[in-house]
């Protein structure tokens, strides 16, 4: 590793970091979950559907991540607070948290 890619690295590395990702099953959510993993997180991601978070963990495992999920209805403040205690339960408190859970519906 070159001086600027290892200055570089040390700058920005999330070594030992939580990130929390609500939406992060799919779309931008998932994008920024799989950077976070890369970057040295461990990841916990919440979304509404099991399949796709089995699926999102499946693949940042993969890549060498330590991740897990939460399946959750942000919709309403007792879903956000249980999805908040589980989330907790995997690794620990967050330090970082990426909010990407919503819906826009587009009539015709």
């Amino acid at each position: 590793m070159t001086t600027s890619q290892a200055y570089l690295s040390d700058l920005f590395s999330l070594d030992g970091r939580v990130a929390l990702v609500t939406g992060g099953s799919s779309g931008i959510g998932r994008a920024v979950a799989e950077a976070l993993a890369r970057a040295g997180a461990r990841v916990v991601i919440v979304a509404r559907r099991e399949a796709e978070l089995l699926q999102t963990v499946g693949e940042l495992e993969a890549l060498g991540a330590r991740a897990a999920w939460v399946s959750a209805d942000l919709g309403t403040r007792d879903g956000v607070r249980a999805a908040a205690e589980e989330a907790v339960g995997a690794f620990g408190e967050p330090d970082i948290l990426v909010n990407s859970a919503g819906v826009n519906l587009r009539p015709p």
